[in-house]
């Protein structure tokens, strides 16, 4: 089995030399000055209720927890800029709104609103998102930059739906069928044991340890998947415009594979797994019924890899 590292690269880094416009005027990049708060809130979840989180910049975290017996929200907002006074008034204008489930919605919807003046252009700060967080390392010198950390801690049988527009998505232990979206994020998913859609405009998914169903679609950026076990009905689609699908299989998965690279290469060996009666097998393209046949797994890349092994 490969060791799973999380492949995950600074986004959009903004260089720190002054960029000179129209003679005198000068753009500068600074370390910002920050101003922060912290809030808990719980709420009681209806049976089936769904979680549904937006955030426009920062981080957002859901996971299960066997033990709960409500949600857990745990809010984190951070406000950067030039100054302290106007990273506290800027912290000031910064609002998480909660709706709790009802009759009529069955819904928990946490929202991290945009603050009016702020920005959430990554051509305006240096950001860096390691596995756990985002980190603002400088803003330029007049932008106002709100970041929102947001953790949902949930008990089992809840939906998911979660939509980052810059940052980083995080889910642990989903056991309900959920949706992560990113827009420039990147989405990471670990243990989860049900259908599972996870996509990027501009930004790499690793999902490791799962089990079930899964659909991914990257427009620029890395698929790293970790298969742990696949019903004969499940369905693996992994579809990326531009990069690399590198995906672990279980040695003995019962299942249909089909993987094609219109410009690169499909590295897949037959001897990795328990039985493979291969019909196609190309620099571009493998067709093969892994251990007799049974789940679909189909993978796609228009410019990159796609490297298939077992774990």
């Amino acid at each position: 089995m490969r060791k799973w590292s999380t492949l995950l690269a600074a986004l959009f880094l903004v260089c720190g030399i002054p960029l000179v416009l129209a003679g005198s005027c000068s753009i500068t990049f600074v370390t910002p000055e920050m101003a922060t708060s912290t809030e808990t809130e719980n709420v009681a979840l209806p049976d089936d209720a769904v979680v549904v989180v937006s955030n426009e910049l920062g981080t957002t975290k859901v996971r299960v927890d066997e033990s709960a017996t409500q949600a857990k929200v745990d809010v984190v907002r951070i406000a950067y800029a030039a100054s302290q006074e106007d990273a506290e008034d800027l912290l000031a204008q910064m609002e998480v709104t909660i709706t709790e489930p009802t009759d009529e919605d069955n819904r928990l919807v946490i929202t991290a609103k945009a603050v009016p003046g702020a920005t959430s252009d990554e051509g305006s700060f240096d950001m860096v998102v390691s596995e756990d967080d985002v980190a603002i390392t400088s803003i330029f010198s007049r932008a106002r930059v709100a970041k929102y950390r947001i953790t949902v801690t949930l008990p089992s049988g809840h939906g998911v739906e979660a939509t980052q527009k810059v940052g980083l998505i995080v889910a642990n232990d989903l056991d309900t069928a959920g949706t992560l979206d990113g827009k420039a994020a990147s989405v990471l998913a670990e243990g989860c044991t049900a259908a599972l859609t996870a996509n990027a405009d501009a930004g790499n998914v690793t999902v490791s340890s799962h089990s079930g169903s899964l659909s991914t679609t990257i427009s620029a950026g890395t698929a790293l998947i970790d298969i742990v076990a696949l019903a004969s009905d499940d369905t693996v689609d992994v579809a990326v415009d531009s990069g690399t699908i590198d995906i672990d299989l279980p040695a003995d998965v019962a299942a249909d594979l089909e993987a094609s690279a219109s410009v690169g290469n499909v590295h897949f060996d037959e001897a990795d797994f328990t039985s493979a009666d291969v019909t196609t097998d190309t620099s571009t393209d493998v067709v093969a019924a892994l251990n007799g046949g049974g789940a679909d797994v189909n993978l796609q890349t228009d410019v990159g890899n796609i490297v298939i092994d077992s774990r």
